[in-house]
């Protein structure tokens, strides 16, 4: 098989780019390590009876870091927390799936293996052919090996048939079933709403007392707690420094963006609405990906050179970036979650930064960010804290003003519900009832349970939310009042429009298959969960989560 890959070589292994670029430039820098599970017994358990060997453990773990790594552009030891990535969950669960590969007798062949392999890097390449020993000694090297590679790929073609011999009959769907849930999600109502906002209530709002804002304030005390924040110092290099210059070595870009654009098939329109304005938009993203690459060896320089300084201080950044003729700014307060607010520093911006202690001011590598690559330094740290009401009296005040307005809504919102309802049983018209009562209904676009977007209704509240309402709402009455965090809503279900029978028609082989795929998937799942909490038993992933009282298989693969 490894001679198959080799054969192939010339358009198999290409610079990994896009969804990518951020987790290769991370796996390039000193100080990445493999996090893996670690027994020092040298018991890893078993599955059905048959005890797992170091050797297997291990090279399960290799490749679900390979899967990790194809799915989100990273390893799994940097980001996990994102990801809600457990490693030693995800390998017993491999391990399972391997096992069960070898049971049901499923094996792939060479050819197909090395279709996969093509298919996954011509996905993210930019189409310029590199050795086959430089892409592992630069993009698998020292996670996984060519062979760590293969194994995975042959897995999970193997894992594409399982599932289709263990939910076999589980993806059955009757014409008659799919013309019903068809008809189901596609059936279209004509709706109003009215909404009570507090902001149309404010101005009724008396004047507050300082002994009801004291009150308001120690009641909600914690929604003035701020957290530990820290300030750094950064250097940015910043790909509007390189993008003429990445766009001169792109000697073949045109010819890139037609290879993107074809892999995009029908699904460009996501990408914009003609041809040109989304090889327009390729084009872009394929000059500001070589511009990160080109600000990311000027990065790197710069920080070989700042922790080869002596004494290690805070203060050597903005020191070595005067040296260097750069700038060196000052991020304003930020906490974990959020990261600056002056730019996008990327998802790991933040974590890093909070990181650092006096004697350890910089990271280990450097941050690629949206638009940049950072080198940072701690500047201090804020302790978390509850900010005192003389500190923010007005906000506090206007906090309570907006609180006693939510409540006016609301308040006005009931009435009206029950003026409408009672309007409605009189035969009233529903135009007339909010004419009376002062208020304007917004006449929203038909929509069905499949509709994913509502003009009107957005800017309100939560889609789910309004579906909710208004399918459980008789036609020609109104709705319940419903709160929002801004006051309030109702909707007025006017009627049931009639399903387009043509459009349905059209729509039906796809959603008829749609519908198989779902179930197939859904009996999979099924399948899984009840074999794998049996097989996984024995193992420290079910003695683990025994422990925090988990039970059953509820991950999938």
């Amino acid at each position: 098989m490894i001679g198959t890959i080799r054969k192939h070589s010339r358009w198999l292994w290409f610079i990994i780019i896009g969804a990518m670029i951020v987790g290769l430039i991370a796996v390039f820098q000193p100080g990445a390590r493999f996090s893996g599970t670690s027994n020092r017994s040298g018991n890893f358990g078993s599955i059905d009876g048959e005890s797992i060997s170091r050797d297997e453990l291990f090279e399960a773990q290799r490749e679900v870091s390979l899967r990790y790594f194809l799915t989100y552009g990273t390893w799994p030891d940097r980001d996990t927390k994102r990801t809600s990535f457990d490693l030693q969950r995800e390998t017993y669960q491999w391990l399972f799936l391997a096992r069960k590969l070898r049971e049901y007798d499923i094996q792939v062949d060479s050819a197909s293996v090395a279709r996969a392999a093509d298919d996954i890097l011509r996905g993210v390449g930019r189409g310029n052919p590199v050795p086959l020993d430089a892409f592992v000694q630069q993009a698998l090297m020292p996670r996984a090996s060519v062979e760590d590679f293969e194994r995975f790929l042959r897995h999970d073609l193997g894992l594409q048939q399982l599932m289709s011999v263990v939910a076999l009959g589980g993806g059955l769907a009757t014409v008659d079933e799919a013309q019903y849930l068809y008809e189901r999600d596609h059936q279209k109502f004509s709706t109003e709403a009215v909404f009570f906002s507090a902001s149309n209530y404010l101005a009724a709002v008396p004047a507050a007392s300082p002994a009801a804002v004291t009150q308001f304030y120690t009641n909600e005390m914690s929604a003035y707690h701020v957290p530990e924040r820290v300030q750094v110092s950064y250097v940015a290099f910043d790909i509007t420094n390189s993008l003429a210059h990445a766009e001169a070595q792109l000697t073949n870009l045109t010819a890139l963006v037609e290879q993107k654009f074809r892999q995009l098939g029908t699904n460009y329109v996501r990408f914009g609405k003609t041809p040109d304005e989304v090889r327009a938009r390729v084009r872009s993203e394929l000059i500001r990906e070589q511009a990160l690459i080109d600000e990311q060896k000027k990065a790197d320089e710069f920080a070989n050179e700042l922790f080869a300084m002596d004494p290690v201080q805070a203060g050597n950044l903005s020191a070595l970036a005067r040296t260097n003729g750069l700038t060196a700014g000052i991020t304003r307060p930020f906490d974990e979650e959020n990261g600056p607010a002056e730019f996008d520093g990327g998802p790991d911006f933040a974590k890093q930064a909070f990181e650092l202690t006096a004697d350890k001011p910089f990271p280990d590598q450097t941050i690629v960010g949206e638009n940049a690559v950072y080198l940072i330094a701690l500047e201090r740290r804020i302790p978390d804290e509850i900010l005192p009401l003389d500190q923010i009296r007005d906000r506090v005040t206007a906090d309570y003003r907006l609180r006693q307005a939510v409540l006016l809504a609301r308040s006005a919102g009931e009435d009206f519900v029950r003026a409408a309802a009672g309007g409605l049983a009189q035969g009233r018209r529903f135009a007339g009832i909010c004419a009376d009562s002062r208020v304007t209904p917004v006449v929203l676009p038909p929509f069905s349970l499949s509709t994913r977007d509502l003009p009107g209704v957005m800017d309100e509240t939560t889609l789910g939310q309004f579906r909710q309402i208004a399918f459980t709402t008789p036609l020609g009455r109104v709705s319940d009042f419903n709160p929002t965090h801004d006051g309030g809503m109702l909707v007025y279900v006017q009627s049931q429009l009639p399903l387009d029978e043509a459009q349905m028609k059209a729509e039906m082989p796809a959603f008829i298959n749609t519908l198989r795929r779902t179930r197939a998937q859904e009996a999979f799942n099924q399948w899984f969960g009840k074999e794998g909490a049996v097989s996984l038993r024995d193992t420290p992933l079910m003695a683990q989560r025994k422990a925090s009282g988990a039970t059953g298989g509820e991950a999938q693969p």
